[in-house]
């Protein structure tokens, strides 16, 4: 009896240091998926975001001939970074941990997203492209990220393997007012029964020939299958070889309810208004040179005032003496990442009403928003996407700089120049702390904040500017290049105006985003005034 017992004993605790090891093992395996996202797609961030400050450049100066050279580096870039994801996301699904944001949208505006960014690559191959929207599509509720992805890697594979044909997208209700149907055909090379049958498989391609004449990893039909059930629907496929291709994605109208789902209501969004910078000023928090570098070029070419810090506490220092009017904040910092940062900005009652825009790789978006965050910068960064958002929160006559907090430099730079050349003024931080520190010296007008950062990250700074009195109502604008788990977007929730994805990072749409979510801010002051001035007489 006793030697059973021991028996039993022993194999309990063999099997409890086994499952510790395989913990051990998983956990691991999740820190070295995250690094290498960040390790993989900054290096992109750079080469990306300079050679479209050469193309600008070159055609200012004249020098048209290096144009095509330099689409072919951004071309190249880009395909390069699509492939880093396909193998991130598939291996994030196979370890069940990709989640799901469901949140209400408008089907329409996005489709015609998707199809504005598809046509140059339909009109590669001489292609035409046929649209029917729906109007009675209204409001669906579900993942737009996920939907804009499977609806443009559709699109995607009817324009390469079509060549002077037609491609046909259309979009309507289905079954009743419960169901969303998105078609996309083709009149392209088809496929043969045992083709289709292995299409879904991860790596899997219909044959190697056509692998290598159309590149590719064979990931994407398989991420777009899993993305779809994941969100209560489907994908159905129709071909014939050498007829064309039908693929149908049908999802719930009015999303599904899984364990990922957030509760975050999206922030508002303000319109864009007309540009009239008068020097505001951007702080930029970020440790990557490049980024820092192209986002000042980006910034101080639409006129900005850009500020840039190489730390969080740099930046929370900048935010402080500065007080931008919009901060752009970087993720992954040492020492002090943006989460710590954004916590201390929001927390500072000096810095707490300032925008704060996150930079990231990480899909942090819940995260930020709960910590007060105002927008979101997915990296690589692109002009357009920054020159939008500092749009949006920015308008004239907004007191503060826009304080920039990212522990990278480049993407401080690169923020700092399109935000100065814009006419903002901006200030700098390189993680959480130093972004405190500058907030508290002057108060920003909005913060761009990246999460991951030395010191402080980006959620205890928008934990920081939320508890602070007078930095509250900053707008704060994440900007991360991470993955971003349930609980992170739970951090951010109700807190941030958008995050930005690092990898899309469009200066256009963060200038807007700037520039209406500053215009929202001193609206609200206003009103505040006015109210105040009106109950003097009765006080």
């Amino acid at each position: 009896q006793k030697n059973l017992e021991k028996m039993v004993e022993a194999k309990t605790k063999e099997l409890r240091e086994t499952n510790e090891q395989l913990e051990r093992a998983n956990r691991a395996k999740d820190v070295f998926l995250a690094n290498m996202s960040h390790e993989l797609r900054t290096p992109m961030n750079a080469i990306i975001g300079y050679s479209e400050m050469l193309e600008e450049e070159a055609v200012d100066e004249g020098q048209e001939d290096f144009v095509p050279d330099l689409k072919k580096i951004q071309t190249a870039g880009r395909h390069l970074l699509g492939l880093i994801n396909d193998i991130l996301d598939i291996s994030k699904i196979e370890a069940g941990k990709m989640e799901i944001y469901l949140e209400d949208f408008e089907p329409k505006p996005l489709v015609e997203e998707v199809l504005g960014t598809i046509q140059p690559l339909i009109e590669k191959n001489q292609n035409h492209l046929e649209v029917s929207i729906s109007d009675q599509l209204g409001t669906m509720r579900g993942d737009v990220k996920k939907i804009r992805q499977t609806l443009f890697n559709l699109l995607s594979n009817a324009s390469k393997f079509t060549e002077k044909g037609t491609i046909r997208f259309e979009a309507r209700k289905r079954e009743g007012d419960y169901y969303a149907e998105f078609v996309v055909s083709d009149t392209g090379i088809g496929m043969t029964p045992e083709q289709m049958a292995k299409l879904f498989q991860p790596f899997a391609q219909a044959e190697a020939k056509i692998g290598s004449k159309y590149e590719g990893t064979g990931l994407g039909l398989a991420i777009c299958k899993k993305f779809c059930e994941m969100m209560g629907g489907t994908i159905e496929v129709e071909s014939e070889a050498g007829e064309g291709s039908t693929f149908r994605v049908v999802l719930p109208i009015h999303g599904v309810i899984t364990d990922s789902e957030t509760t975050r209501t999206p922030g508002r969004r303000a319109k864009t208004e007309s540009k009239n910078i008068d020097g505001r000023k951007i702080l930029v928090i970020d440790d990557d040179p490049a980024v820092t570098d192209l986002m000042s070029r980006y910034l101080e070419r639409e006129g900005y005032n850009v500020r840039v810090a190489y730390t969080g506490k740099e930046g929370l220092e900048l935010a402080r003496e500065e007080r931008p009017d919009v901060i752009t904040l970087d993720v992954l910092m040492p020492e002090m990442d943006g989460w710590t940062v954004l916590d201390a900005l929001k927390k500072d009652p000096s810095l707490s009403e300032v925008p704060v825009i996150m930079l990231t790789f990480l899909d942090d978006q819940q995260k930020g928003f709960s910590l007060g965050a105002s927008d979101f910068l997915r990296k690589p960064v692109r002009r357009e996407t920054v020159v939008y958002l500092l749009q949006k929160h920015l308008r004239s006559g907004s007191e503060g700089p826009i304080l920039i907090v990212d522990d990278e430099p480049d993407i401080r730079d690169i923020l700092t120049r399109v935000l100065e050349e814009e006419g903002y003024r901006t200030a700098v931080a390189a993680n959480g702390k130093e972004a405190i520190e500058r907030m508290t010296q002057e108060k920003p007008g909005l913060v761009l904040l990246d999460i991951l950062m030395p010191e402080m990250d980006g959620f205890e700074v928008v934990e920081r500017i939320q508890k602070h009195p007078e930095w509250k109502s900053i707008p704060v604008i994440i900007m991360t290049a991470l993955d971003l788990t349930e609980a992170d977007r739970q951090r951010l929730n109700g807190y941030v105006e958008k995050i930005l994805e690092k990898e899309t990072f469009n200066p256009d749409h963060l200038l807007a985003e700037i520039s209406n979510r500053i215009g929202h801010a001193e609206s609200e002051r206003s009103e505040k005034g006015e109210e105040a001035s009106g109950q003097n007489p009765a006080s």
